[in-house]
């Protein structure tokens, strides 16, 4: 596996090993809310109501599936699609809603590749 990934852009952004994805979602190491949280707010002035239906999706369905403590580079293309296959399976929730978890996940770990 490689020790880092590509942004969407092209370039290359080296993976910080202690990097976590609970302190990407939940915690910035430098206080308040988790860094890709913080963005979706600040940077990308979005409503309270869409930052709060995206914690809740975090901490919901993504921290779970996941877990806090989990290095970036362990969560896989494979991982990904297993979770969301056994979501399908499942039938619990909607193919909809599976696919804002998926779009919220995919935004979450390019922002935290993206900032490193």
């Amino acid at each position: 596996m490689r020790s880092d990934h590509e942004v969407t852009n092209g370039t290359r952004a080296p993976l910080n090993k202690n990097c976590r994805f609970g302190t990407r979602l939940q915690r910035c190491r430098r206080g308040g809310d988790g860094e890709w949280l913080r963005y979706v707010e600040h940077d990308k002035a979005r409503r309270a109501s869409t930052v709060r239906d995206y914690r809740h999706a975090a901490e919901g369905s993504l921290l779970p599936e996941f877990g806090a403590e989990t290095p970036l580079e362990a969560i896989t293309t494979e991982r990904i699609e297993t979770y969301r296959r056994r979501l399908l399976t499942e039938g619990k929730v909607s193919r909809r809603t599976i696919q804002k978890l998926m779009t919220l996940l995919h935004g979450a770990l390019t922002r935290a590749v993206a900032t490193g």
